[in-house]
This record gives C-alpha cells, structure tokens and sequence, in this order.
C-alpha cells in the first residue's frame, strides 16, 4: 500500500501512473493536487458512474465554489478565474446540463463525426502563426 496523499508536480501532464497506482489501492482516495488543494479522486469505472449520478455531488462552482477555499491549504496561490469560466457545461448540474447536452448532441452524431474525421484527414496540416 502506497497511501500517496500529495500528488506530484507532473500529475497533470502524465496521470496514468498515479491512477494506476491509486486504483489498486482502492477507488476512492483522498489527495492532494500539486498546489496542495484537497479532493477525492475516483478512479474506478463504476464508482466514477455512481458519484457522476449521484445529485448529492455537484459540478456547479457557483454553489460550490466556497468548498475551493475550505479545502485549499492557507499558503496557498489564490487563483482568481473570470465567472464565465464556472458557468459552462461541463460546470452545470442537471436540469441545465441536459438541456445543453441535448442541443450538442446533433451535431455529435456517429455520422457527423465520421463526416467531420473524414474532413480533417483532408484538410493540410496548419502552420503556426509568426
């Protein structure tokens, strides 16, 4: 058992092998990211499904948001992030969520996507700006 609370500065760029490590110790665990932030980290399948379904655990960091401060250690760098930010889909709780997601899901369909795939491999690469 490794019981790894603080995760490394590198987690961002390769977290496969903390998950790894972590999902053989169990799903849940608790951590601390990089700036020392505390969360839980799922790491399973199934339970990530449960708590994704769960309405007692929510995306919303406008209702949320204070639980950045209650967690986030004393010392830490207070990141201050425009409120547009926080108001997106991938932040909304059901009923917004899945008014969104259901407007987004045309266009993301088996069809388009090959439609959209079959375009980019046609499409010469891009060349980054001078």
């Amino acid at each position: 058992m490794t019981t790894l609370t603080q995760l490394p500065a590198d987690y961002v760029q390769n977290p496969h092998e903390v998950h790894d490590m972590l999902r053989a110790e169990g799903p849940v665990q608790e951590v601390h990211l990089p700036r020392g932030l505390k969360v839980w980290l799922v790491t399973r399948y199934e339970e990530a499904k449960v708590a994704l379904t769960d309405p007692r655990i929510s995306k919303d960091m406008q209702a949320g948001g204070h639980l950045f401060e209650l967690h986030a250690p004393k010392e830490a760098d207070r990141r201050q992030f425009d409120a547009g930010l926080a108001v997106h889909m991938l932040n909304m709780d059901p009923p917004n969520h899945t008014r969104l997601r259901k407007l987004v899901n045309k266009a993301f369909t088996a069809r388009r996507i090959e439609l959209m795939r079959r375009a980019w491999r046609r499409s010469p690469p891009s060349s980054s700006p001078s």
